[in-house]
C-alpha cells in the first residue's frame, strides 16, 4: 500500500513540475517584445514561398486558359480566313500552334481539371473522373 502511495505522489509531483515548466515557459514568452508581431512574421515567410507556388500555378492556368480563348476565337469564320488566322498567330506565337506546342493538351488537361472539380461531391454521377470525347462540342454549354 505504501508503493502505490508514492506512486502517486511522484505522478502528481512529475504534473506539477511539469505544469511549472510550462507555465514559466509562457511567462517567459510574455516578456518577449511584439511576440505576436515577431511570430506572425516567422509564419508569413514560412509560408511565403508556398502561397507564391500556389499564385504561380493558378496565374499559369488562367494563361492557359486566355491563350485557349484565343484559339477558338481563330476557328471562326470560313477556312480561308482560319487559315489567314493561322499563318498570323504562327508567326506571332509558335508555341500557341498546333504543329509546334502542347496547347491541345494543355487545353484537354484543363477540360479533366475543371470536369473532375465539378463532378467532385456529385454521388448523382458517382464521382466520375476523366471524359469522353463526346462531351467536348458540349463544352460551350457549361
Amino acid at each position: 500500500m505504501n508503493d502505490v502511495r508514492m506512486s502517486v505522489f511522484m505522478s502528481i509531483i512529475f504534473f506539477l513540475l511539469t505544469w511549472l515548466y510550462f507555465l514559466r515557459f509562457l511567462y517567459e514568452l510574455s516578456l518577449i517584445s511584439n511576440f505576436s508581431e515577431q511570430v506572425f512574421c516567422i509564419l508569413f515567410q514560412s509560408t511565403f514561398s508556398e502561397s507564391i507556388c500556389s499564385i504561380r500555378r493558378k496565374l499559369e492556368l488562367l494563361q492557359k486558359l486566355c491563350e485557349h480563348y484565343v484559339i477558338k476565337e481563330i476557328f471562326r469564320g470560313s477556312a480561308t480566313q482560319i487559315q489567314v488566322k493561322l499563318c498570323v498567330l504562327e508567326e506571332k506565337h509558335p508555341r500557341l500552334t498546333l504543329k509546334h506546342g502542347s496547347g491541345v493538351m494543355q487545353v484537354l488537361g484543363l477540360v479533366l481539371a475543371f470536369g473532375n472539380y465539378m463532378n467532385g461531391g456529385n454521388n448523382t454521377r458517382g464521382q466520375a473522373d476523366g471524359f469522353g470525347l463526346d462531351i467536348l462540342p458540349k463544352l460551350k454549354d457549361v
